[in-house]
């Protein structure tokens, strides 16, 4: 799943909530965005030799996909992995970007 734009992806273990006031909501599909440079901001701080933490993608993700971070705390992981993927790709092999001079 590239991140350059809009992908769908189908979970293959959809996902059923209870909201406020009782209303069910269920989650089949989900929309990835392209990723943006605003996106950055919800990265951690990291150093040179830094790894991004898994957990500490999920704000991305939900922003990513318009859904609350609670929401994507419930995918299953065969679903919460190929997204997560697709983000890494982005953003190198270390998961962090590479800016300015070497």
């Amino acid at each position: 799943m590239a991140t350059t734009e809009k992908q769908p992806y189908k979970l293959i273990y959809p996902i059923i909530l209870e909201r406020e006031g009782g209303k069910i909501i269920t989650v089949e599909e989900v929309t990835l965005e392209r990723m943006k440079a605003k996106h950055l901001k919800l990265m951690p701080p990291m150093g040179e030799d830094s790894k991004m933490e898994p957990a500490a993608m999920l704000p991305i993700i939900a922003a990513l996909t318009n859904l609350e971070v609670d929401i994507i705390e419930e995918f299953d992981m065969e679903d919460i992995t190929p997204i997560m993927e697709s983000i890494s790709n982005f953003l190198g092999k270390d998961k962090s970007p590479k800016t300015g001079t070497k």
